[in-house]
């Protein structure tokens, strides 16, 4: 398992601990819920809207900077 902080790289992909991300890759993220204020590890994954990727269901949230976690 690869966990660490999510960043972009040169090419524009996500990237964990050298690990890159892209389309159709399902990643863990862990997020602060502010309903029941706890931090939890949510499913989702990684897509491209034709021009920058995103978090499946997430929608504003930027993944840069959050930790994720990924099966290799």
């Amino acid at each position: 398992m690869i966990v660490g902080q999510i960043h972009q790289n040169e090419r524009g992909r996500f990237e964990i601990d050298d690990y890159e991300l892209t389309s159709g890759d399902c990643i863990e993220v862990l997020i602060y819920d502010g309903q029941d204020n706890t931090v939890k590890w949510i499913d989702t994954r990684i897509e491209h809207n034709g021009s920058d990727y995103y978090l499946v269901g997430l929608l504003g949230f930027s993944p840069i900077g959050l930790f994720g976690r990924i099966d290799n």
